[in-house]
């Protein structure tokens, strides 16, 4: 009896830290006819979401995702497409081979932190990665193929990044992660710190 009390609270804590965590960013960074939109939608998810998660578990996936379509889906409503002055910043790194710009990002509900590099530099340290280690040295190949160059940037490319998640960042030392531009929700230029004090 515990254990399922504590499995239906556990899976309802998904929709307060998600949605608690963008909820800073969106208050900050976005004007407040997209903010009030914003947050509207996904508490309004989030709320029902923990509704269906607290008081009734068993409830059919075709009842219970579309009515937490909101908390998902607000990604429709922050930027209907790339933001440009974004996808320049992209463009900067890539032709510069710079790897100084730092930048945080919000992309479906998690806060990324860290610096841009290009992505080749980004392919390459990846791939060195997976050739040191035993299990996933298989996999080197696969980022040793060229970068795409035709067109604007796609992605992110980050390097010494952490996911943010409280006053914690994952992983400590830092880690390389690959965004879609199409998918950041909010952004600012900079690397928040933090302390896991």
């Amino acid at each position: 009896m515990g254990e399922a009390v504590l499995r239906r609270l556990d899976h309802a804590n998904i929709f307060l830290i998600t949605t608690g965590t963008s909820t800073p960013l969106a208050v900050l960074l976005l004007p407040p006819d997209r903010r009030n939109l914003l947050l509207w939608i996904v508490w309004t998810g989030a709320l029902t979401g923990i509704a269906f998660r607290v008081l009734w578990a068993n409830a059919s996936r075709w009842l219970y995702a579309p009515a937490t379509w909101p908390w998902g889906g607000h990604r429709c409503v922050t930027w209907p497409k790339p933001d440009e002055l974004l996808v320049a910043i992209a463009a900067l790194v890539e032709s510069g081979q710079s790897n100084q710009m730092s930048l945080t990002v919000v992309t479906s509900g998690a806060v990324i932190t860290g610096r841009l590099a290009p992505e080749a530099m980004w392919r390459q340290r990846v791939s060195e990665v997976l050739t040191d280690s035993a299990d996933l040295g298989e996999f080197s190949p696969v980022f040793d193929t060229p970068a795409r160059k035709d067109g604007p940037p796609t992605h992110l490319h980050f390097h010494g990044a952490r996911i943010l998640q409280g006053t914690v960042g994952i992983p400590e030392t830092g880690g390389m992660y690959r965004v879609a531009i199409k998918d950041v929700s909010a952004w600012t230029v900079g690397d928040f710190s933090y302390s896991d004090h």
